[in-house]
């Protein structure tokens, strides 16, 4: 498969770099990677601080800590880890938002706390339980069960002992946090300075193969 220019001349100023970097004790998918969550970093501290230099409150749905979090548990050095682990991250949010926004809505519709006692201790352990297992036996997605069980227990516990906070929406709110984090993230990793290229192969020269055989023990002394 032929190669444009501009990919051999990407592909070369890295091999330069790289080179570079070797000499002082660094390694380039390194270096990128810091860059990468440099940059990241910058526009979530952006999102939190340039509202209120203008007098703008941040809405409610608005929690650059949490993108902030993300960032900094997603990113890897390589394109394709940092894109599997979002993948995950994301999805085992969907999910463990979804439970949170359920269990909020039955902690907000009763009005006993004996009944509310009786709906976190007999819906949470149990959730938490079933991912704990799914991570134990699908080892490949266990970031996503993770996630998944670590949603409801923040968004749920942190707002069980006040009433006001018991709202379904929150579980949105972290929802739509974690994925603008997600989008920071692959946005940075998509950056033509930045993104992190494996290695290329080796170059396919022809070469003959020759079989060494043992001498028999016959023909051993």
């Amino acid at each position: 498969r032929s190669v444009s220019d501009d990919g051999l001349r990407t592909l070369e100023r890295d091999r330069r770099l790289d080179t570079w970097l070797k000499r002082h004790g660094l390694s380039l998918p390194n270096v990128k990677l810091a860059l990468q969550t440099c940059v990241a970093m910058l526009l979530i501290c952006v999102w939190m601080a340039i509202p209120p230099v203008y007098g703008v409150q941040q809405p409610p749905w608005s929690n650059p800590g949490w993108a902030g979090i993300t960032v900094i548990l997603l990113l890897e050095p390589t394109e394709g880890a940092t894109l599997a682990k979002t993948v995950l991250r994301v999805a085992g949010t969907v999910l463990g938002a979804c439970m949170s926004a359920l269990l909020l809505y039955a902690l907000r519709a009763s009005y006993s706390d004996v009944t509310d006692a009786v709906l976190l201790c007999g819906v949470l352990p149990p959730f938490c339980a079933l991912c704990a297992y799914c991570k134990a036996r699908c080892k490949p997605y266990a970031y996503l069960w993770i996630v998944c069980s670590l949603t409801p227990t923040i968004v749920v516990l942190f707002s069980y002992e006040t009433p006001e906070e018991q709202k379904p929406e929150f579980a949105a709110y972290r929802c739509f946090n974690i994925i603008v984090g997600a989008l920071v993230v692959l946005a940075t990793a998509k950056m033509p300075p930045l993104a992190v290229r494996p290695p290329p192969p080796a170059p396919q020269t022809p070469c003959t193969l020759v079989r060494l055989r043992a001498p028999s023990r016959a023909a051993q002394p």
